[in-house]
C-alpha cells in the first residue's frame, strides 16, 4: 500500500537556449514524484511543469490528488484515476493529466520493483 507521496521541483538548465513557439527558454522545471509503500519500496515519476501551470498550481493539485493514492495499491492506478475523475478533476483535463501522469508513473515504477 502507498503510505506517502512527495513532489520535489527540479530546475534543469539547458546547455544552450531553445527557441520554441512560446519564446526562448534556457531550462525546464520538472516535478519529481516519489511514492513510498508500506514495504519500503519507492516509486518515481515526473510531472512536466514547463508547458503547463506554474509550480505553485502543480503543487496545490498534487497535494489534493495524491491523497487519493494514499492507502491504495500501486497496481490500482485505474481505480484511483476513475475516483479522481469522478471528483471533478476531468474539468482540468490538461493540468490534471500532468499531475496524474506523474503519480501513475510512480505507481508503475513501485509495482515493477515489487514484482521484480
Amino acid at each position: 500500500r502507498i503510505v506517502s507521496a512527495e513532489l520535489t521541483f527540479l530546475n534543469v538548465p539547458m546547455m544552450q537556449p531553445e527557441l520554441w513557439a512560446w519564446g526562448l527558454r534556457d531550462g525546464y522545471t520538472v516535478g519529481f514524484v516519489e511514492l513510498r509503500t508500506d514495504t519500503e519500496i519507492s516509486g518515481y515519476g515526473e510531472v512536466v511543469v514547463c508547458m503547463g501551470p506554474d509550480a505553485g498550481v502543480i503543487q496545490a493539485m498534487f497535494d489534493q490528488m495524491s491523497k487519493a493514492y494514499i492507502g491504495a495499491s500501486p497496481l490500482e492506478t485505474e481505480r484511483v484515476s476513475a475516483r479522481l475523475m469522478a471528483q471533478g478533476w476531468y474539468s482540468f483535463e490538461r493540468a490534471a493529466g500532468l499531475v496524474m501522469g506523474g503519480l501513475d508513473m510512480a505507481c508503475w515504477d513501485a509495482a515493477g520493483k515489487a514484482l521484480g
